[in-house]
């Protein structure tokens, strides 16, 4: 169903060469049907919702060279047993509500002995969910990049990935580690300090050690903003490293806000159970 535009050989082996744009679902049959390797340059995506394109490669397999394997839209992308997977310089990636997952048995050849190597693994946007076969990795090398935002999830085997090996967002890009998975982040070009923060079990969520708990949403604006869910406030403020922390647009308030720092502690911002900001809407100094 959709556009599908490919190329193959005519030998009845194969490959079958994708070089444009595979999508739809499959209903009850496969792509590959089990007699034919398959190597993508071009784009395979799983877009019509609720249904399953199903990829079913010989035992030769299929390689994502430089293309992109996608469920989106609520479609899901099934990887098949038949023949394994070698990601090493393609985007595996589960978009606005889609689902890769795949059959028991299915190997995927560049995520071995607890190293990723190479490719990129992407789940954006609330419901997406990339499961891809395991061990889950405790490394990364060539190149591997992993990415979360907005409420997707990354599992290997099951198990959701590691977060200290997820790439950050753009509003993070320069932050310093440091012990026990905690970071330090100066803002780039401004010089204004974040502050410290630590990951926690989903990369969705921080724990900055002035403001608490954050649920983080990458704005997607072009500036590295982030919309950060602010539990202790019950809304979402703004900021951006343009708009740069300790300046925030409170969403309840529909105000900027500021954040004070704590005079009796360098480089943290004023907590002590209770948050201290000024109302540049009101000129007043307000608590949260």
């Amino acid at each position: 169903q959709g556009s599908t535009q490919v190329s193959t050989r005519t030998n009845t082996r194969g490959p079958l060469t994708n070089q444009s744009t595979i999508q739809g679902d499959t209903d009850s049959g496969s792509l590959g049907t089990d007699f034919i390797a398959i190597v993508n340059h071009g784009l395979i995506n799983a877009n019509v919702s609720g249904k399953t394109l199903v990829l079913d490669p010989s035992a030769e397999g299929l390689t994502n060279n430089g293309g992109t394997l996608r469920a989106s839209g609520g479609g899901i992308l099934r990887l098949t047993t038949n023949g394994s997977y070698d990601n090493t310089s393609g985007t595996i990636e589960a978009l606005d509500g889609g689902r890769v997952i795949y059959d028991n048995g299915t190997v995927l050849a560049n995520n071995q002995n607890g190293v990723l190597n190479g490719g990129i693994y992407r789940a954006v946007g609330f419901g997406s969910v990339l499961n891809l076969p395991g061990p889950a990795p405790m490394s990364l090398a060539g190149g591997a990049q992993i990415i979360i935002a907005n409420g997707g999830r990354v599992y290997f085997g099951g198990v959701a990935v590691d977060p200290t090996l997820v790439s950050p967002l753009p509003f993070f890009v320069g932050r310093t580690p440091l012990s026990q998975g905690v970071y330090y982040l100066k803002l780039p070009g401004n010089g204004n300090i974040f502050g410290y923060y630590a990951n926690l079990s989903d990369p969705n969520f921080i724990y900055h050690y002035d403001l608490g708990f954050e649920y983080v949403l990458d704005a997607a604006d072009g500036n590295g903003g982030v919309y950060l869910y602010d539990f202790k406030g019950g809304g979402f403020f703004y900021t951006s490293p343009t708009f740069a922390f300790p300046y925030l647009y409170d969403f309840n308030l529909q105000a900027f806000l500021y954040y004070y720092p704590d005079p009796t502690n360098p480089e943290h911002y004023n907590t002590n159970g209770v948050r201290y900001f000024y109302n540049f809407s009101t000129g007043r100094i307000i608590s949260k």
